[in-house]
């Protein structure tokens, strides 16, 4: 009977748990994957919304290849498929070709009793769409300066020659 009741208070301990990382997960603003074998088994619903995937998908596993644009450099693509420890940026492709500029971070876990990766992945769109706002707006201030300083000197050209004139047209 003790036993009985150890064993319900560890089923319920252990849904508690689940119940936890699912919550935490999903509160997450990232997209969290675990991946393993280059396929991506388990990810949160962030993960699932960016790169337009289902839960269905995840049944299969997603190939961890099919989320990096083909033009990724070859020392990004290693990093993230093999689930080194680090941090890099990249443009993924979602699963209607849409490409996403990505800033990913990866680490190894235990899962299952088996090592496994997982990868959390923010869409950093914004931040680029925000860095060539800001690098269009400071080649206009540039433009701008130069245009400034073409008329400062063309006023002080014109400033000399007036001078030299009035000399003249007074004589």
């Amino acid at each position: 009977l003790e036993k009985a009741h150890q064993h319900n208070c560890l089923e319920k301990n252990l849904q508690s748990s689940e119940q936890r990382f699912k919550i935490l997960s999903e509160a997450a603003w990232e997209g969290i994957a675990i991946h393993s074998d280059g396929l991506i088994f388990e990810a949160n619903q962030q993960f699932l919304q960016m790169f337009q995937y289902s839960e269905e998908d995840l049944v299969t596993g997603i190939p961890l290849v099919t989320l990096l644009d083909p033009a990724t450099p070859e020392e990004t693509r290693t990093m993230i498929l093999s689930g080194q420890m680090g941090s890099c940026t990249a443009i993924a492709v979602s699963k209607n070709g849409r490409p996403i500029p990505i800033e990913t971070k990866s680490r190894t876990i235990d899962y299952l009793d088996e090592k496994r990766y997982v990868c959390t992945i923010r869409d950093i769109s914004e931040r680029v769409k925000a860095e060539e706002e800001k690098l269009a707006l400071q080649k206009k201030l540039a433009s701008a300066s130069k245009l400034n300083a073409l008329g400062l000197m063309a006023g002080s050209i014109a400033h000399d020659l007036n001078n030299i004139l009035s000399g003249i047209v007074s004589y």
